[in-house]
């Protein structure tokens, strides 16, 4: 939901009682900022690689950076 590249955001539930749950993420993203990007990136270490533009042979700009500037 935080990344403005995002168009949906699926929410996953198999009983009544969890949507609630899930519905809550919205409450994080008013919480979510650069500092929190910044250091989930840190400790997961798991952004994707640049992908690449094939028609000029070079990487894209990385999305995720490109969201909080």
């Amino acid at each position: 939901m935080a990344n403005p590249f995002t168009s949906c955001t699926l929410l996953g539930f198999s009983r009544v009682e969890q949507v609630a749950e899930n519905l809550k993420a919205i409450e994080l993203l008013e919480k979510w900022d650069k500092v929190i990007e910044e250091r989930l990136e840190k400790h997961l270490a798991n952004a994707p690689d640049m992908p690449m533009e094939f028609r000029g042979w070079a990487k894209e700009a990385n999305h995720r950076q490109l969201a909080y500037r």
